[in-house]
């Protein structure tokens, strides 16, 4: 491609292809007798702004916390009827003495992780979660951004009943250590739609210690793919724990009031108080339990207004309580699906612009609670080929029908082929699927009108 620094463009050629001839891209030239890939740079990321603030928690504690952006939902759903508690007894730890990854090592005082994968899609307070992150103080984060090292439970600006590091998860949320003989590690069990997110806090100090030191105490965080369950699983340890004012017990997601709070010493839980001072200990083998609403399955999953590029998926809204329909695809038969789309509540259907010419895909539809996926609605549909269209001899302007054998004016659904001999020049904003400029011999030209 030759370029001429001084010529500006009278249009905008666009360009969608496997080849990636062109793809989107404003192409300063004035005449091209090669088709050849100019360089792109990507579009900018916008970035989370932070600032820092200092809070104190006794007089020998200090903590810097980074206040972000956040990207926690914007659901206000954790209530009595979308995630209902329960509690058992004589429930064991699941083992985790191989196949884990640590995330927080030994003789960590208030440690934090880095980001790492659920292992599976899993929807909180009605968001689709896919990272989370741990302390040392018995907080789990979802989502993008990791959690900091927040001790301070009772603070009204970064503890539970805040949003400091929401949407949270908290099985034992105080001022802990984890023990020299300690660690917060993870692994995920089971196989797809059922698998199981374990996060382990081994041998933390309850209570808090110093460096140096052993830990006892050992409490499990388990997340279920498809159900959406949170349960918390407590094992041997879990003393009497008066040394930091109280630990804090629950879920609490978007604005600070949006919490469910557990009460240890009753097996009770309310959503409009949050209880930061408990100081009992905890039977080995208490679960706390939290279990999404369902919905009921949409159903006759059909396809309308097919193209070689889009499709919109229809299908009949079977629920009630639903916060919308989330859409999974398959490009393989139907071997493995990725998450496409949610939409809104009450939505019947979306429409697919992201498709290849004349490939078969497979969708499966299903409604989403706060938490919990309904079965899924499924079927399947192929796009139609991509069209095939030709210069004529001569060419002429994009925009006219006499520049094309057929007399048809290409789209981005179209393979265009520039013949041997033939000048076409832009007048207009161009769109094809791919572009072939001449197959060798006479000199073909696409060229762009000056302004």
């Amino acid at each position: 491609m030759t370029r001429s620094p001084t010529m500006t463009l009278k249009a905008t050629l666009y360009l969608c292809s496997l080849t990636a001839l062109f793809c989107g891209v404003l192409i300063s030239a004035n005449r091209i007798a090669l088709a050849q890939k100019p360089a792109v740079k990507p579009a900018p990321l916008l970035m989370d702004l932070a600032t820092e603030r200092l809070t104190t928690k006794g007089s020998d504690r200090t903590e810097t916390v980074q206040l972000i952006q956040r990207d926690e939902p914007t659901q206000k759903l954790v209530t009595a009827t979308s995630y209902v508690f329960s509690n058992a007894s004589g429930i064991p730890l699941d083992d985790l003495s191989t196949g884990t990854t640590t995330i927080v090592p030994e003789n960590s005082d208030d440690g934090a992780s880095t980001l790492q994968s659920i292992g599976f899609d899993f929807w909180f307070d009605g968001v689709r979660m896919t990272q989370f992150s741990c302390n040392a103080n018995g907080i789990c984060r979802l989502g993008p951004t990791a959690v900091t090292t927040e001790f301070d439970n009772g603070s009204p600006t970064f503890g539970f009943a805040s949003t400091t590091n929401a949407p949270k998860i908290c099985p034992y949320f105080d001022d802990l250590w984890l023990g020299t003989n300690g660690k917060i590690h993870y692994k995920v069990t089971g196989s797809a739609p059922n698998r199981k997110l374990v996060v382990e806090w081994l041998n933390e100090q309850i209570p808090r210690g110093s460096s140096s030191a052993a830990g006892a105490g050992t409490f499990q965080m388990w997340l279920f793919e498809t159900t959406g369950v949170i349960e918390f699983v407590y094992g041997s340890g879990i003393n009497d724990n008066a040394a930091n004012d109280g630990y804090s017990i629950g879920l609490q997601s978007g604005p600070a009031t949006n919490f469910v709070s557990v009460t240890s010493a009753t097996n009770t839980v309310s959503y409009t108080v949050a209880n930061n001072t408990q100081t009992n200990a905890i039977t080995a083998g208490t679960a706390y339990l939290f279990t999404p609403q369902t919905a009921t399955a949409p159903s006759d999953l059909n396809f309308s207004n097919t193209t070689a590029l889009a499709t919109q998926l229809n299908w009949t809204d079977n629920s009630s309580n639903e916060v919308g329909f989330v859409i999974y695809r398959s490009a393989n038969g139907g071997l493995s699906y990725n998450f496409l789309a949610q939409t809104a509540a009450n939505a019947t259907s979306f429409v697919d612009g992201t498709l290849l010419p004349n490939t078969n895909y497979f969708y499966r539809v299903m409604a989403v609670t706060e938490g919990a996926l309904s079965s899924p609605a499924q079927n399947n549909v192929t796009t139609l080929a991509a069209g095939n269209i030709s210069s004529t001899a001569t060419g002429g302007p994009w925009s006219s029908p006499a520049t094309w054998v057929g007399g048809v004016i290409p789209t981005n659904s179209d393979n265009v082929i520039i013949v041997n001999g033939a000048t076409v020049t832009i007048d207009t904003a161009a769109t094809a699927f791919s572009l072939t400029i001449g197959t060798g011999g006479a000199p073909a030209i696409l060229q762009w009108e000056d302004t």
